[in-house]
């Protein structure tokens, strides 16, 4: 079954189970380039990523003074197309802004794995439905006659054939992925959440949940645009940009997570923390806890905590999340008045200790 969400903003997400699969293109995949080496990659929490790209609408909820401009008199600015002309931390801070606009889930770009996990949708070709090139008029908004024909100054090896559109089109205009998944070829260069870094070259080599080096000089960006040619607009291509960098054929897609859950494996397993289980290790009110919270929250928190019962009904639950992310927020270290996701060094079974922890009241030296 298929799991959806859609936020106040209107942006619809699709969930997308751990899972694992060979990234990047094999030695004989036509337009291969030496930084797409083929090696086993597994994922293995689950996550919501938006089905098309993040739209002008959309960010400008955030920024309302954004345009995206134009392209040699094309409009790249209608409410339905893609956002561009916003630099990597420029998204990041609309994705910031986001979450603490929803706070109940968490936004970020996927990272390089996440989006090609999705992208791919269980494939292995070129493309999602194979290596059929003319396929391309279908699903992705490429370099085309339309392109080629109103900007004449640009190599004449466009696709032969006409999509209507000579730069950006409105989101979800092309078939989407079997995953549900739009122009995730095409359209703009979707900027991803982790530095570059090199795959790895010795065959056989498994990455578990990568996400690249802690800094670096680039981002990477995948999935090509609409001035993608042959060579180009392939799943396993892959480019980079500054973080400060704006151009008007780069945007991004959000993911996000439920903040208290943040590291669930699926859909099946957010729903532990309805039912919590005990289990050995939980921290303990005095030596980690009481000081990161002001008299007025350890009454609140022992006044509600008094109608918990097991099964919680919504309005418990509601009660749980509140205190229960602001805690995790203390355990980490993070400041406690901003509740974060639980560390993913948590196993499920701790979360859910946790959880029971909090709906006895907090008890002193358990």
């Amino acid at each position: 079954m298929t799991v959806t969400h859609k936020n106040a903003l209107g942006m619809e997400f699709t969930w997308v189970e751990p899972g694992e699969f060979l990234m990047g293109s094999p030695t004989e995949e036509a337009g291969r380039e030496g930084d797409e080496s083929q090696h086993h990659v597994v994922l293995t929490k689950g996550y919501f990523l938006q089905n098309t790209t993040v739209t002008n609408e959309q960010y400008r909820k955030f920024k309302p003074s954004h345009s995206s401009g134009d392209l040699g008199g094309v409009d790249l600015n209608g409410d339905d197309q893609p956002v561009v002309n916003v630099s990597w931390t420029e998204a990041a801070e609309f994705l910031d802004w986001l979450s603490s606009e929803d706070g109940h889930y968490q936004y970020r770009m996927p990272t390089e794995a996440e989006w090609e996990f999705a992208a791919r949708a269980g494939s292995q070709g070129i493309y999602w439905w194979g290596n059929d090139h003319c396929l391309l008029r279908e699903h992705a908004n490429v370099y085309d006659k339309s392109a080629g024909n109103r900007f004449p100054h640009l190599p004449r090896d466009f696709y032969e054939f006409d999509d209507g559109f000579a730069a950006t089109s409105p989101v979800g205009s092309f078939k989407p992925n079997p995953w549900g998944f739009y122009d995730m070829i095409g359209n703009v260069w979707e900027m991803c959440q982790n530095w570059a870094y090199k795959y790895p070259t010795v065959p056989g080599t498994t990455r578990t949940d990568p996400d690249g080096p802690e800094d670096g000089s680039f981002k990477t960006c995948r999935g090509g645009d609409f001035l993608a040619m042959v060579l180009f607009a392939r799943l396993a291509n892959r480019t980079w940009t500054r973080v400060e960098e704006r151009t008007n054929s780069q945007g991004f897609r959000a993911l996000c997570v439920e903040r208290e859950f943040a590291t669930a494996g699926s859909a099946k397993e957010k729903d532990v923390g309805c039912l919590p289980r005990i289990a050995v290790g939980s921290p303990t009110w005095e030596g980690d806890v009481k000081h990161f919270f002001n008299s007025t929250d350890i009454t609140e928190m022992r006044s509600v905590s008094q109608t918990w019962r097991l099964p919680m009904d919504l309005a418990d639950y509601d009660n749980v999340k509140y205190y229960g992310t602001k805690i995790y927020s203390a355990v980490r270290g993070e400041n406690a008045s901003m509740p974060m996701a639980p560390s993913p060094k948590w196993p499920l079974e701790r979360q859910a200790a946790f959880l029971q922890w909090v709906l006895n009241g907090c008890p002193r030296g358990s």
